[in-house]
C-alpha cells in the first residue's frame, strides 16, 4: 500500500509552495479528486480495521440526520463492529466516523509522521465514510 507525501496531498500545489506562501499565513483549500486518497485507504482496508479492532465510542460513530446513531445499532458488546447492521446503515445515508484512524494503519501513520516532522505539530487523522444512495 502507497503513502502518500506532502506533495500528493497538496496536490495541484507544492510543499515548497505551501510552506513559503501559506503555512502559517493563509488558508489554502486544496479541492481533491474522487479517491485522492485511494492508494492510502480503501474500503477494503476499512473492512479490515473494522474486522481486528475494538471500538467505543465517540471513536467509532455513526451520525444519520444529522443526529448520532446510537452505537448498540451497530457495535458488538466488547466493541466489534456488526457488519450486517453497519452497512445497511451507511446504505441508509449514515455516515461513519473513525477518530485516530492513523493510529490503526501503518501507511497512514508513516503520512502522519512525516507531516508531524514537517510541521513540528501533533496531527490526527479522522476518516469520513459513507455510501451514495
Amino acid at each position: 500500500m502507497h503513502s502518500l507525501n506532502l506533495d500528493e496531498v497538496l496536490s495541484p500545489y507544492t510543499a515548497d509552495d505551501f510552506l513559503k506562501n501559506y503555512f502559517g499565513k493563509n488558508f489554502l483549500y486544496v479541492p481533491g479528486q474522487p479517491g485522492k486518497f485511494s492508494p492510502v485507504f480503501t474500503w477494503s482496508v476499512l473492512n479490515h480495521v473494522l474486522q481486528t479492532h475494538r471500538f467505543t465510542p465517540p471513536r467509532l460513530r455513526l451520525v444519520q440526520n444529522g443526529k448520532p446513531v446510537p452505537s448498540d445499532t451497530f457495535l458488538r458488546p466488547g466493541s466489534a463492529a456488526r457488519a450486517t447492521e453497519l452497512t445497511n446503515l451507511l446504505r441508509d445515508g449514515a455516515t461513519l466516523v473513525v477518530d485516530a484512524v492513523d493510529e490503526l494503519y501503518e501507511p497512514l501513520t508513516t503520512l502522519v509522521e512525516r507531516l508531524e516532522r514537517t510541521f513540528q505539530v501533533r496531527i490526527q487523522v479522522n476518516m469520513y465514510a459513507g455510501r451514495r444512495v
